[in-house]
C-alpha cells in the first residue's frame, strides 16, 4: 500500500462526548463519529484510498505473541484472537508464541473492575453507526462480561441497564447478540460492588433503578431460559445473606430498602404471568413483604390478594372458574388440574399469612388505613372457595386446610362483611365443618370430608370454631344458620359428658383442648343467640353439672372457669332473656351449687391461686345478678347453705381471708376485691336483717380495713385514689382545662359531686402529687359549683338592670379570684413535691461525695480476685455434695450405733463461722507488706 496523508476530523458531531467513537477494528470501517486522527491508504493498482487501522499504517502489523494490547492485558494469550490471514501467515512461516505463560499462572490474574469498559460499550451503544462496528462491540462485550463476573460496581449500574436495552432491543434481529446478552444477564447474580461503604448513600437511586430494571426484565423477556436467568438473579439480590456478598458489596438491607419499583409490577404479574413464571413473582412478593409491613401495604393497595386469590382458578388463562363448579368431583385422582397458587400452595400460604398479619397490625394502630385497601372481588372469593373445599377433602392435606382456615380467618378480621361470598357460602361451610365430627352433615361435598382424631384434625376442628364465631358475630343473620347446621347442637356435644357416647372418640389432652375452645365460644355467642335456643338445648343445666362435678371430682380450672363464664354471659342478656336464665339458675338449684364452689376453691388453698380468684369473683357476680330475684332456696344436698341468708356468712369468710393474704402480701385479684365489696353492697346492706347480721360480725370494720390495707395502698388503689382518678376522667370528659398534673387552667364548668369531706378522710394516705392536685380541686367543688351556677344565670337571663349588672360582676371576679388560688394550692403540692424530689437528689450526691472512692476501688479489686479465683457453680455443687455424703454417713452411723450421732466439726467457711468468711489470704505478696518469717510459719503449721 501507499502511504498517504493523514487529517483531523473537525465535526461539531466528531468532538461530541457522545459520539466520540472508539477504535476502529481492522477492518477499515467507515465512521464519521471519530474525534481520532483517521489513516487512509491507496490500494495496489486502484486510485481509490481505503481507511486503514494505525498499526497498519505505522508498518506494525499483527502481533505474533498472541497477546492483546487494546487494554494493556500482558498475562498470556488470552487477548485478542487472530484473524484468518493471520493465522495463514503463522501457520506458513511456522511461527509459535515467543512467551509461552503457564495458564494456572494466567487464571489466578484478577479480572479488572470494567470501569472503563462499560463506559466504552455505553458510547457504543449511543452511536447511531454501531452497526458498522459491531464485531469490536461483540470483542468488547465478552471482555466486559469477563471482567464483570464477580459482580457490576454500583457506579456503573446505569451503563449496564443502557447496555442491556440496546441488546434487548436488537436480539430479535441479530441472533449473535445472544451470548452476550446472556454472559451480562448471569452477572446480575453476582454482588454489586463498593468502591467505598458510602457508596450505598450516594448511589442509591441508581440501585433503586437497577433493581427495577430487573423487574422489567421479568416482564420484557419473552425467552423463558433468560427469564430463568433474571429471575434467579433478582431472588439472589433480594435473599443471599451477606455472608454470600463478601466484603465490599452492598448488603443485603440495602438492596431490600431499595426495591421501591418492584411493588407495581410484582403484584400485576402475579395476575398475568404463565404457570412457568408464576412461581418467581411470588417468590419476590414474599421477600419483599418479609422485609417490612411497609412494602405489605403498598402491595395489598395493589390488590396482591386478590391476584393471588384468581390463580386458584383451575382453568387459568383458558377460561374463568363457572359458578357451579364448587370443588372437583374426585379430589383424590392425580390428573385433578389445579390453579396455580395451589400448585404452588406453601409459598401462597406464607405470602398471604404474612401480608395479612402485617396489614391486620397496620390497621391496629391506624384504622382509617382500610379505607385504602381495596376487598377482593366475588369472583376471586369464589376462586378461594373452591380450592378451600377441594384442601379440606384431599387426602394428606391436613396442614393445608388448616392454614386456608387461618387465612380465611384473617381476611375475614380486615374485610368483615365486604366478602359477600364468604357471608353466603364459606360461612355455611364452616358452622358445618366445625361439628362434623359430632353432627353429620346434610352438604354433599361435606360428607367426603376425612375427619379422624388426630392432632392435625383437632387443631382443624379449634380453627373451625374460631372463624365460625367471627362469623356468628359480624352476621346478624347467622342465628338461622346456626339452628340450620345444627351448630349449637354439635358444640353442646363437645361439653355434655352425658353425650360422649354420640360424638367422636378423641384423646383425652385433645378433648380437652377442644371442650375449653367450645366453651369459650359460647361464650362469645350466647349474648347473641335467642333465648328459645337456650333453653331448648338446656345450657344452665349441662353447666351447672359441669360446675357441681368440680365439687366432687376437681378437674382443669381453665375448664371450670369458662363454664362460669358461659354461665355469666347467659345470665347477662336482655331483660327478658336474663329473666329467663335467672328463673333456670334457681330451677337447677345454681345459686347453692355456685355458692358451694366458692367454699371448695376457699378451702384448697389460703388465699386461692390466681385462676380460682378469678373463677371465684364471677361467682359473685352471677350471685349478684340473683339478688333481683326476691326468692328463697335450700337444698337437701348441702343443707348448711341457704340463700339468701347464707350471704353474709360468705362474705365475712371472703373478708378474712383477703385481709389475712393482703396482711401477709400475697397476691390478691382486684376483681375479687371489687365483685366481693359489690356483692356485699346489692345483697347485704339493702336488706336489714342481713345488714345487721353483718355489722354485728365487724363486717363495717373489715371493710375499713380493707380500704387502708397496706396491700391496696401499695399498689395505688386506695379509695382517695380512685376518687381521684374518677374526678380527673370526668374533667377530661366534660374539657376543663387541667394539664397533665391535674392543675387547673381556666374553666371552671364541670359537674362532679365530691364533699370536702372526701378530701380530709384521705389526705394522710400516700398519694401522689398528681393526685393529691386533684383532690385538692375536689374539695373545693362546692366552691366552684356556686361560680357555676352565677355563670350559668347570667347566661339564661335576657337583661339586668344596672345595679344587678354590676353585683353579677363583682360575683364573676370573685369567681375568678378563687379560682386563682385553688391553682395556687394545686401548683404549692407540685412544688413541694419536686422540691422534695430535689432534696433526696442532693443527699444522694452529698454521700457519693464522701465516700472514699480508692478504698472502694481496692475492695472492687479484690471482689474480682475471688471471682477469678472461684467458680461460684462449682463450689457450690461440691459443698452440696459434701453436705449428703456426710448426712448418709451420718443415717448409717446413727443406724448401727442405734443413737445420734453428734457433730463434732464444722467447716471453716460455713454460715456460722463468720471470721474465717472475711479472712485476707495473699498468694503473691504485695512489696509494701512483710512476708511472715519461715520459722513461725513452720512452727504454726506443726501445732
Amino acid at each position: 500500500m501507499d502511504k498517504k496523508k493523514t487529517f483531523t476530523s473537525t465535526k461539531a458531531s466528531d468532538v461530541s462526548p457522545l459520539n466520540q467513537s472508539k477504535k476502529a477494528r481492522d477492518g477499515c470501517f467507515d465512521t464519521k463519529s471519530t474525534s481520532h486522527t483517521q489513516f487512509y491508504a491507496k490500494q495496489d493498482h486502484t486510485e481509490l484510498y481505503q481507511r486503514v487501522a494505525r498499526d497498519e499504517y505505522l508498518g506494525k502489523f499483527e502481533s505474533i505473541s498472541g497477546s492483546s494490547d487494546t487494554f494493556h492485558c500482558v498475562h498470556g494469550t488470552e487477548g485478542k484472537q487472530y484473524t484468518k490471514e493471520g493465522l495463514l501467515k503463522r501457520n506458513l512461516l511456522k511461527e509459535l508464541d515467543p512467551f509461552p505463560k503457564d495458564p494456572a499462572w494466567n487464571d489466578k490474574c484478577p479480572p479488572g473492575l470494567g470501569r472503563e469498559m462499560v463506559k466504552m460499550l455505553e458510547f457504543m451503544v449511543l452511536d447511531p453507526v454501531i452497526e458498522q462496528q459491531m464485531e469490536r462491540f461483540e470483542d468488547h462485550l465478552r471482555d466486559f462480561a469477563r471482567t464483570s463476573s464477580t459482580g457490576y460496581l454500583i457506579d456503573s449500574l446505569g451503563s449496564v441497564c443502557i447496555i442491556l436495552e440496546y441488546l434487548l432491543e436488537n436480539i430479535p434481529r441479530k441472533k449473535h447478540l445472544r451470548e452476550g446478552l446472556t454472559l451480562l444477564l448471569r452477572n446480575m447474580e453476582k454482588p454489586i460492588l463498593l468502591t467505598a461503604a458510602s457508596d450505598v448513600v450516594t448511589h442509591f437511586e441508581a440501585l433503586e433503578k437497577y433493581l427495577g430494571y430487573m423487574g422489567y426484565l421479568l416482564t420484557q423477556l419473552e425467552d423463558d431460559e433468560l427469564f430463568d436467568i433474571v429471575s434467579r438473579a433478582l431472588i439472589w439480590q433480594l435473599s443471599a445473606p451477606d455472608t454470600a456478598r463478601g466484603r465490599g458489596a452492598a448488603h443485603l438491607r440495602h438492596n431490600l430498602a431499595a426495591a421501591v419499583y418492584l411493588h407495581q409490577t410484582i403484584v400485576r404479574m402475579l395476575a398475568l404471568s404463565t404457570s412457568h413464571r408464576y412461581p418467581t413473582f411470588q417468590q419476590v412478593a414474599l421477600l419483599l413483604a418479609l422485609y417490612s409491613s411497609d412494602n405489605c401495604l403498598e402491595m395489598v393497595k395493589e390488590n396482591i390478594i386478590e391476584n393471588v386469590m384468581y390463580r386458584f382458578n383451575p382453568y387459568f388463562p383458558n377460561r374463568k372458574l363457572p359458578e357451579y363448579d364448587i370443588n372437583p368431583s374426585n379430589p383424590q385422582d392425580y390428573n385433578v388440574k389445579l390453579g396455580d397458587s395451589s400448585i404452588n400452595l406453601s409459598t401462597t400460604m406464607s405470602l398471604l399469612l404474612v401480608i395479612l398479619k402485617s396489614t391486620l397490625d397496620i390497621l391496629a394502630t391506624s384504622p382509617k388505613q382500610i379505607l385504602l385497601i381495596p376487598c377482593p372481588d366475588e369472583y376471586s372469593q369464589r376462586c378461594f372457595l373452591w380450592a378451600f373445599r377441594y384442601e379440606c377433602r384431599a387426602r394428606d392435606h391436613k396442614h393445608e386446610r388448616t392454614t386456608l382456615t387461618c387465612i380465611a380467618n384473617a381476611l375475614f378480621r380486615v374485610f368483615g362483611d365486604r366478602l359477600t361470598v364468604f357471608s353466603n357460602s364459606l360461612m355455611l361451610d364452616v358452622l358445618s365443618l366445625s361439628v362434623l365430627s359430632e353432627v353429620p352433615s346434610r352438604h354433599n361435598w361435606i360428607r367426603g370430608v376425612n375427619f379422624n382424631t388426630g392432632q392435625f384434625d383437632a387443631q382443624f376442628k379449634k380453627n373451625l370454631i374460631y372463624l365460625s364465631v367471627d362469623f356468628i358475630k359480624t352476621f346478624s343473620y347467622s342465628r338461622f344458620a346456626v339452628e340450620s347446621e345444627h351448630w349449637l347442637l354439635g358444640v353442646m356435644y363437645l361439653i355434655d359428658p352425658g353425650l360422649s357416647s354420640l360424638r367422636t372418640k378423641w384423646s383425652p389432652a385433645l378433648f380437652a383442648e377442644l371442650r375449653k375452645v367450645a366453651l369459650q365460644a359460647l361464650v362469645c355467642t350466647v349474648p347473641l343467640m335467642p333465648s328459645k335456643i337456650i333453653r331448648e338445648y338446656g345450657l344452665v343445666r349441662r353447666l351447672m353439672w359441669y360446675i357441681e362435678w368440680y365439687s366432687e371430682v376437681p378437674f382443669e380450672l381453665p375448664v371450670l372457669y369458662w363454664c362460669v363464664r358461659v354461665l355469666q354471659v347467659s345470665v347477662q342478656r336482655e331483660p327478658s332473656a336474663r329473666q329467663d336464665s335467672i328463673h333456670d339458675l334457681f330451677e337447677t338449684h345454681g345459686i347453692i351449687i355456685l355458692m358451694h364452689l366458692c367454699y371448695t376453691l376457699l378451702s384448697q388453698k389460703l388465699p386461692p391461686v390466681e385462676k380460682s380468684q378469678a373463677i371465684i369473683a364471677v361467682c359473685l357476680q352471677l350471685l349478684t345478678s340473683a339478688v333481683q330475684v326476691n326468692a328463697r332456696i335450700t337444698c337437701c344436698v348441702y343443707p348448711d347453705i341457704k340463700w339468701p341468708v347464707s350471704t353474709g356468712r360468705l362474705a365475712k369468710k371472703m373478708l378474712n381471708d383477703l385481709l389475712y393474704a393482703m396482711d401477709k402480701h400475697l397476691i390478691v385479684s382486684d376483681k375479687w376485691i371489687i365483685s366481693l365489696v359489690n356483692f356485699i353492697w346489692e345483697a347485704i346492706i339493702w336488706k336489714k336483717e342481713y345488714r345487721e347480721y353483718f355489722i354485728l360480725q365487724d363486717g363495717l370494720y373489715k371493710l375499713l380495713d380493707l380500704i387502708t390495707s397496706p396491700g391496696i395502698v401499695n399498689r395505688g388503689s386506695t379509695i382517695a385514689a380512685l376518687l381521684a382518678a374518677v374526678f380527673r376522667d370526668e374533667c377530661l370528659a366534660t374539657k376543663v382545662s387541667i394539664d397533665e398534673y391535674g392543675v387547673l387552667q381556666k374553666d371552671l364548668s364541670f359537674k362532679v359531686n365530691l364533699a370536702d369531706e372526701a378530701y380530709k378522710l384521705y389526705k394522710n394516705i400516700q398519694l401522689s402529687p398528681e393526685d393529691e392536685a386533684i383532690l385538692v380541686l375536689c374539695s373545693h367543688f362546692m366552691t366552684i359549683k356556686l361560680g357555676e351556677c352565677w355563670y350559668e344565670s347570667e347566661c339564661q337571663a335576657s337583661g339586668f338592670l344596672p345595679y344587678d349588672e354590676g353585683i353579677f360582676r363583682e360575683f364573676r371576679q370573685i369567681n375568678n379570684g378563687w379560682a386563682k388560688q385553688i391553682q395556687e394550692m394545686q401548683e404549692r403540692v407540685i412544688a413541694k413535691d419536686r422540691e422534695k424530689q430535689l432534696n433526696h437528689e442532693d443527699s444522694l450526691y452529698a454521700f457519693l461525695g464522701r465516700v472514699r472512692l480508692n478504698i472502694a476501688l481496692d475492695a472492687l479489686r479484690e471482689v474480682k480476685c475471688v471471682t477469678r479465683s472461684a467458680d461460684r457453680s462449682e463450689m457450690l455443687h461440691a459443698m452440696l455434695l459434701d453436705a449428703v455424703q456426710a448426712h448418709h454417713r451420718r443415717s448409717q452411723a446413727a443406724k448401727n450405733l442405734e443413737t445420734t450421732v453428734l457433730r463434732t466439726f464444722g467447716p471453716a467457711l460455713d454460715d456460722q463461722n463468720i471470721t474465717g468468711q472475711y479472712v485476707k489470704v495473699y498468694s503473691i505478696y504485695p512489696k509494701n507488706k512483710p512476708k511472715p518469717r519461715e520459722d513461725f510459719s513452720s512452727a504454726y503449721s506443726n501445732n
